[in-house]
């Protein structure tokens, strides 16, 4: 009797050595699965913060363009600015030819890039809106861009002064420049977190 106890003690102990050897083999297994999806995670944290910074300074670029002027107009006569908020004469005896709702389409313009910025930043969670309000922004500022050259140029023909551009003309450039790598980004951390989530 003592004998088969003994054996099936036996018997026992090498499955459970068993088992536990395959536990171990599986976990070895998987262990640089688990720490591969790990480092997949952390850089997409890290690119969730480089493009959360460019949004930002996209959002700072267009957000100095209502401080700084796109073009100045100088003549031995006149003297005008032309900014995204006004186009005013520097000579206080002479009236604009224009409007005060004149630099309107431009104002709204520069708005709604402000704030579609602010939106998308806050959007971190979401990629797949995040990409898509990127998409406005990028579309809203190549309208801008073309509006800007396209307002300088009826302006000179209106005054028959050429203008000389400002700060504010090259803002819109860089804001776009700074969209395209947030987008480049967002699509780049997508493609992460899903090769990560096949690694799972």
């Amino acid at each position: 009797m003592q004998v088969r106890v003994k054996k099936k003690d036996l018997l026992m102990s090498k499955t459970e050595m068993r088992l536990q050897r395959y536990k171990k083999i599986t976990f070895i297994r998987k262990k640089p699965i688990l720490l591969l999806s790990h480092s997949i995670l952390n850089r997409t944290y890290m690119i969730q913060r480089i493009q959360s910074l460019y949004l930002l300074l996209a959002m700072v670029a267009i957000g100095l363009l209502f401080y700084f002027p796109v073009a100045n107009y100088f003549s031995d006569m006149d003297c005008y600015r032309f900014s995204i908020t006004e186009f005013t004469s520097l000579n206080p005896n002479v009236s604009s030819p224009f409007s005060k709702f004149f630099t309107f389409p431009l104002l709204i313009n520069a708005l709604a890039l402000v704030i579609l910025s602010g939106i998308s930043i806050f959007y971190y969670k979401n990629r797949k809106l995040q990409i898509n309000i990127l998409n406005f922004n990028i579309l809203f500022n190549i309208v801008l861009i073309v509006l800007l050259f396209f307002y300088t140029d009826k302006i000179n023909k209106a005054i028959q002064i050429s203008p000389e551009f400002a700060v504010g003309t090259f803002l819109p450039l860089i804001s776009l420049l700074f969209f395209v790598l947030a987008s480049r980004n967002i699509r780049k951390d997508e493609k992460l977190v899903k090769s990560a989530d096949r690694l799972r």
